[in-house]
């Protein structure tokens, strides 16, 4: 097991390398072999139940908010998200960000 950035990388740089699980998108279709889809997962955002003024309704609504995503995360791809944006925070664990929620969260679909 190794962060989630590495395991990309190193599948990227050496040819007979196996990822367990990675998102399949339009920019990853050429770079990778595929297997299999084996299931399917829909992203989600999480706020503080208590913070009502964050409303999410779109992809471009999130440039209002600072968040954490993995580094080489699906998710970039998914809405966009250029790595130099300067509320997007790539992490290497989503345990951390997720945990400095105090509870209890509410999942934004």
């Amino acid at each position: 097991m190794m962060p989630w950035s590495r395991a990309y990388r190193n599948a990227q740089k050496h040819p007979n390398t196996f990822i367990f699980s990675i998102g399949k998108t339009d920019k990853r279709l050429t770079s990778f072999k595929w297997v299999s889809d084996f299931y399917t997962v829909q992203d989600a955002i999480y706020k503080q139940t208590a913070r009502t003024d964050i409303d999410i309704s779109n992809p471009d609504d999130i440039d209002r908010y600072n968040i954490a995503l993995s580094r080489n995360d699906v998710s970039l791809d998914r809405l966009n998200i250029e790595h130099d944006y300067a509320n997007v925070y790539l992490v290497t664990n989503q345990t951390p960000p997720v945990s400095g929620l105090l509870s209890p969260l509410k999942i934004i679909q």
